[in-house]
């Protein structure tokens, strides 16, 4: 019972700073470059093929030297500018895409779990 709320815990925080970091990077690229020198890029990616997904159809998921791409072109000087970009897997069906939610979040939980006694036990 206790991960169901780790996982609702989680999930409800990702949600809500994931739309503050869209609406912060959004409502400040209307500064750039002229107040705000610094751009401001919020990437969402889909799922990028990493050990977090150990399971389903790898072939739908993001490689992660192309998305480490996609980050790298945002460095370059346009004439343009994106502040905000989705990048997204393919999923051939309903099922294959909360396969792919269900893994993640079990892995990163784990990951989460394990970085917390990690910490507790170098303090």
């Amino acid at each position: 019972m206790q991960i169901f709320f780790d996982v609702f815990r989680i999930k409800h925080h990702y949600v809500n700073d994931k739309k503050a970091l869209s609406e912060f990077c959004v409502r400040n690229s209307f500064n750039y470059p002229w107040a705000n020198k610094t751009r401001i890029h919020n990437i969402s990616f889909g799922f990028v093929d990493t050990p977090l997904i150990k399971e389903g159809n790898k072939e739908n998921l993001i490689d992660a030297e192309k998305a480490a791409w996609c980050l790298v072109d945002l460095m370059d000087q346009k004439e343009y500018y994106i502040a905000e970009q989705v990048i997204n897997c393919k999923f051939d069906s309903d099922e294959e895409m909360l396969l792919h939610f269900n893994k993640a979040t079990r892995s990163m939980l784990k990951h989460i779990a394990k970085s917390n006694r990690d910490i507790k036990h170098s303090q």
